[in-house]
């Protein structure tokens, strides 16, 4: 029970206070934690009530033209229609609403008594006006206002059968559901609640062993097999479009003997309770290689963390082949075991045991077809959740955390009658799975077509077609809509789901997230990616574009522009985080040449300037493989010759331009550019302070020779009055060669016309700094 209401004055002193705990960030705002077991109540919010009421809508019959309010059916996903008795879709609505009591100055109260749920609704608000360019104007009206309530509504279609409910969270006058949208909030429930046949987002499930969770996962791998032929072999445009003509029929599904793991895991439960054997494919009859084409295989995704015991080398390679023991390998590869038996599976393929780990060739053999490992896999089964092979990743789960909630509330019909009780929540997204963090498992997740993943809360499933979890706010397979998430766990997901988008934007996208993750050993950098770049350039010549794949590059052979843009690399967030590898591991034009995060792109690093133009091609190019036979490998060296303009770094500096080295993208990115000035971006920290002694002018005998080379300039034409970016491209050293110019990149810059300190144009003085310059041929190494 609210006791009282705060005046306007208490009210904003309130939002002012609130609104620094909101957004404070040492420590992060964190509210009080409560569980599906023990689920927020109280006095403020316990007579609350979310009702749950059907609306008739107007239905058309395209076959006889009839309209109007259709018949009940059997099925309630069908109405019958009024004029040819002709089963239709129900367009009927599902509305769920609740009409809070309390005002949104009494909200505070109750916010300050320690309920949780209005508590969130008047921190909703105040984010929500804090954003406002009235201020705390409005906000102080709307909670002055009597009149004005919180409401929780949402609608979806009776035909729906995935229909997810989220509440929007929004303020208002009485009685109005079209006020200020603040938030959502999920509406889950328990199985054994009446609420069940209405909702079906359901808690997580946190025995991941228990018979529900082996259920859900049997399930999942059977409908995917039954019914997705999006999921059958690597997916491609043309595959998907012959899948889709009328009389396509699926057929049980079996794999090429060629593409079958050169080595598996035998476990059937014939051999054994604990014992699996190492089989070698080559040696089988081909009717035995045909059954396992068939009975399909599982593969491991999984983070090493370290060396392996038990692992396959040449010394133990006999006693594995005759039969071992699985309590004498990994945690993680025993619990892999027990899963691929549980789902039917009696073939499982784990690199450390399939692999001969002593021997490079096989070791390099292997690596180049993990690929098709994956690819062709029945499912892939990853340990999400285990920073290392000696984890495991069967135990219980911990109860799980949310963002806001779990808060009871009452679920009731439109006569008031109950049906049963429903929790309100917003799920925690902040957890990261150790295996996202990890270079190999990235090609692993991306290059599989089924994924069975155990994460630090519960089971999930996700394919090429669709994705679930085994609780949570989707539990039954949703088919994955374009442009949509491609899956319910962040950075793991197969490659086909995100077929919808151009080819070398994925590229782009799937590289930045790559260089966020860590390596065990630093010259794996290419390799780890090498079957995501061969994949990609695959789909890339399927759409009829001429790419070639240099070193971390991938480009458009004939289109320069491609070329240019993928050389403006830059390291995101800053490069005081990048450093570069003990040896020798890419041309330095590579993103491959530095370890830490990168961002990729023309339009970031000009702003989406139109007005600069390409000043610089690429002539020619050369890369020396590690392996001739593994182009998208790793590299010995390489060169690219460009013609392009050049000045020294030290023109700029005697310019009566300001020069800053950079250091942090996201200031960079925030900024109202209004001052002309020279920016430099060094890649590794090692860069750092080369470029800040340049700038300094100190003079120093070890000092490198810089120089700065144009790749887009503002053309002549342009208007001398232009605010913003007027040349971009690359800071290089000057590096070993005799034929050519040779130089080594160590950072990328930009040249920003503006005003000077005292408000003057000083555009024309930043664009002519590469004008009068003549092109030169130049070799970047």
């Amino acid at each position: 029970m609210v006791t009282g209401a705060m005046d306007s004055q208490a009210v904003v002193e309130y939002m002012e206070q609130r609104l620094l705990v909101l957004k404070a960030t040492n420590p992060p705002f964190r509210r009080k934690h409560f569980s599906v077991e023990a689920p927020h109540t109280c006095e403020h919010c316990k007579d609350e009530a979310i009702r749950i009421d059907i609306r008739s809508t107007t239905t058309r019959c395209f076959d006889c033209l009839w309209v109007g309010v259709g018949k009940a059916a059997a099925d309630p996903l069908y109405i019958v229609c009024g004029g040819c008795n002709k089963l239709l879709a129900n367009s009927d609505l599902v509305v769920y609403l609740a009409s809070l009591t309390h005002s949104p100055s009494e909200a505070i109260v109750a916010s300050q008594s320690g309920c949780a749920l209005y508590e969130l609704l008047v921190d909703s608000l105040i984010l929500a006006e804090s954003n406002s360019t009235d201020g705390w104007t409005k906000a102080k009206s709307r909670f002055s206002v009597d009149s004005s309530r919180f409401t929780l509504y949402s609608q979806s279609f009776v035909s729906d059968p995935q229909a997810i409910c989220s509440l929007q969270m929004r303020v208002g006058r009485v009685g109005n559901t079209s006020g200020i949208a603040l938030a959502e909030l999920d509406i889950w429930t328990t199985a054994s609640s009446k609420a069940s046949r209405l909702i079906s987002s359901r808690p997580y499930e946190q025995d991941v062993t228990s018979k529900s969770s082996i259920k859900f996962s049997r399930q999942c791998l059977k409908s995917c097999l039954e019914t997705h032929y999006r999921c059958r072999g690597r997916l491609t445009l043309d595959s998907d479009r012959q899948a889709r003509r009328p009389g396509y029929a699926m057929v049980q599904e079996s794999s090429k003997t060629e593409d079958i793991p050169s080595r598996l895991l035998h476990i059937a439960p014939a051999i054994g309770p604990n014992r699996v054997r190492l089989i070698e494919v080559r040696h089988l009859t081909d009717e035995e290689k045909h059954e396992i084409s068939k009975a399909g295989f599982a593969a491991l995704s999984y983070c090493w963390g370290g060396d392996q015991v038990g692992k396959l080398m040449t010394t133990n390679y006999t006693r594995l082949r005759n039969g071992f023991d699985t309590l004498e390998t990994m945690k993680t590869i025993q619990d892999a075991v027990w899963v691929a038996r549980e789902i039917g599976l009696e073939y499982l393929w784990v690199d450390s045991l399939c692999i001969l780990q002593d021997d490079a060739q096989d070791k390099e053999r292997e690596i180049a077809r993990m690929g098709k490992y994956y690819g062709g896999a029945t499912v892939t089964i990853c340990a999400a959740s285990a920073s290392t092979a000696s984890e495991g990743f069967l135990h219980r789960r911990a109860t799980p955390s949310y963002a806001a909630g779990p808060i009871r509330l009452p679920l009731r019909n439109k006569d008031g009658e109950s049906e049963g009780d429903v929790l309100l929540l917003q799920e925690d997204l902040d957890l990261t799975e150790p295996t996202t963090t990890r270079g190999w498992t990235m090609q692993e997740s991306l290059l599989s077509r089924r994924i069975l993943a155990f994460t630090q809360r519960q089971i999930y499933w996700c394919c090429v077609n669709s994705y679930a979890g085994c609780g949570g706010k989707i539990v039954d397979l949703a088919d994955r809509v374009t442009g949509g998430q491609e899956s319910l766990v962040g950075n793991i997901h197969p490659m086909g789901s995100m077929m919808d988008r151009n080819t070398l934007s994925r590229w782009i996208l799937l590289l930045e997230q790559y260089t966020r993750r860590q390596l065990g050993f630093e010259g794996d950098k290419l390799l780890a990616f090498s079957a995501v770049a061969a994949d990609t350039a695959d789909a890339c010549k399927a759409r009829g574009e001429d790419v070639i794949y240099l070193a971390g590059l991938l480009v458009e052979h004939h289109d320069q522009h491609s070329w240019l843009h993928q050389l403006l690399w830059f390291s995101y967030p800053t490069p005081a985080h990048s450093t570069r590898p003990k040896a020798y591991r890419a041309p330095s034009w590579s993103w491959a040449a530095v370890d830490g995060s990168i961002g990729i792109g023309s339009n970031r690093v000009t702003e989406t300037a139109a007005h600069v133009e390409m000043t610089a091609s690429v002539e020619d190019h050369f890369i020396d493989l590690l392996d001739p036979n593994a182009p998208f490998g790793s590299v010995l060296g390489g060169y690219l010759t460009l013609w392009a303009k050049k000045i020294p770094v030290s023109n700029c500096i005697n310019s009566s331009l300001p020069t800053q080295v950079m250091l942090d993208w996201t200031v960079v990115e925030k900024e109202l550019h209004s001052t002309a000035r020279i920016e430099f971006f060094p890649d590794a920290r090692e860069d750092i302070q080369t470029l800040r002694d340049e700038v300094s002018d100190q003079q120093s005998p070890s000092r490198p020779s810089l120089s700065l080379i144009c790749l887009y300039e503002e053309p002549t034409t342009a208007s001398s009055s232009r605010l913003g970016i007027v040349a971009v491209g690359l800071i290089v050293s000057t590096g070993p060669g005799t034929e050519v110019q040779t130089f080594t990149r160590i950072g990328l810059f930009r040249i920003r016309g503006g005003m000077d300190t005292l408000g003057h144009e000083v555009n024309n003085e930043a664009s002519e700094i590469f004008r009068p310059v003549e092109k030169q041929c130049l070799r970047i190494v």
